[in-house]
């Protein structure tokens, strides 16, 4: 439903207000509306920072405070918070990005207050489990620690081994005579060549590549109970 107050050029702009914001122009409208009832206009708002603003310009302000303490009840600042958060979940691109942003994510005041009971509880245990080994890496992980070093104690996923970009050694079998194969004279060791060397990198690399995607896409699956939570407790399609 849209209501409509005055006309566009009876509303006046405000050097505090940018009328490209919608909580702008709703106190834009409520000072419209406080010239004509000579301050008896309220704005109730379950945001403080709205609320504080209103109070700012000189309007009489209603925090609604019980309601934005409710878990089930999200700001339209927490919603878009926690959309944008886990948009940059979905795309990163690795599993030190991953992580990065699931725990600035979990960081946010609106998910840790809506995660609470679950924590308190454990209740539903799965959730719990993987808040649990997300507060872990939180209090492990910092700059001199290796994300890699703790992918198998937290999670219990075997990290991914890098491409050995150093001259590897090659061992060779050479029959003792070219028409007796099934004998084989001793072991030489040699170093590999340069194209040897090139070839054995890309595999490796395409190796390391392919189990940083199964760790990032293993640990996407988990974060779907989180997702399922958020959207189940609001009763909203969150992430829509």
């Amino acid at each position: 439903m849209t209501i409509k107050v005055g006309t566009a050029n009876e509303i006046k702009n405000h050097t505090q207000l940018n009328m490209d914001i919608a909580d702008d122009r709703i106190l834009a409208s409520a000072l419209h509306l406080n010239d004509h009832y000579s301050g008896s206009v309220y704005v109730a708002t379950t945001e403080f920072a709205m609320f504080a603003k209103a109070a700012g310009l000189g309007l009489n302000g209603i925090h609604l405070e019980r309601l934005a303490e409710t878990t089930s009840v999200l700001t339209r600042r927490e919603r878009s918070a926690l959309k944008t958060h886990w948009t940059h979940v979905e795309v990163a691109d690795s599993p030190w990005a991953l992580c990065r942003r699931v725990l600035a994510l979990l960081n946010l005041n609106v998910a840790e207050r809506l995660l609470q009971p679950v924590r308190s509880s454990g209740q539903p245990p799965e959730l719990a489990a993987v808040l649990q080994q997300y507060d872990r890496l939180r209090s492990e992980w910092g700059p001199d620690v290796n994300l890699n070093t703790l992918l198998q104690p937290i999670f219990g996923i075997a990290p991914p081994r890098p491409a050995n970009l150093e001259v590897a050694q090659v061992t060779e079998y050479r029959p003792r005579e070219p028409s007796q194969v099934w004998a084989f004279s001793s072991p030489t060791v040699r170093s590999e060549s340069d194209e040897e060397r090139a070839i054995r990198i890309r595999g490796e690399q395409r190796a390391y590549d392919q189990r940083n995607e199964f760790i990032r896409d293993s640990l996407l699956i988990g974060l779907e109970l989180v997702k399922e939570f958020l959207s189940d407790v609001v009763d909203d399609d969150l992430f829509a």
